[in-house]
């Protein structure tokens, strides 16, 4: 588990005894090296990196649905951009074809 994260505060309540890594990178190599068995992360980062690296594969079910945001500064200009590049990619089922692209584990 990486440290600081909703995984591992959920992870301290089980009945399990986790190892914590403070990045998500040192967490990866350790799995990949067999220095531990698994690791418990956000979905869509071990989707991704489980389509990018043939040494790992992400697996079971998600246990919890978290939303995750785009952080602009108050007031900013970009905000009605951002809000309507996002629909319009949503409209057009491009967000699907980007989540297929990015995230799909290898089979």
């Amino acid at each position: 588990m990486v440290a600081g994260t909703s995984a591992a505060e959920y992870l301290r309540r089980q009945p399990v005894r986790p190892i914590p890594f403070e990045r998500p990178e040192a967490a990866y190599w350790a799995v990949a090296e067999g220095q531990v068995p698994a690791m418990f992360y956000d979905a869509p980062t071990l989707a991704y990196r489980a389509a990018r690296d043939g040494k790992l594969r992400a697996v079971g079910e998600r246990f919890a649905r978290q939303q995750y945001g785009i952080a602009l500064p108050p007031d900013s200009p970009r905000q009605e951009a951002v809000n309507r590049t996002l629909l319009q990619l949503q409209e057009a089922g491009a967000l699907v074809q980007l989540q297929r692209k990015w995230f799909r584990a290898p089979e």
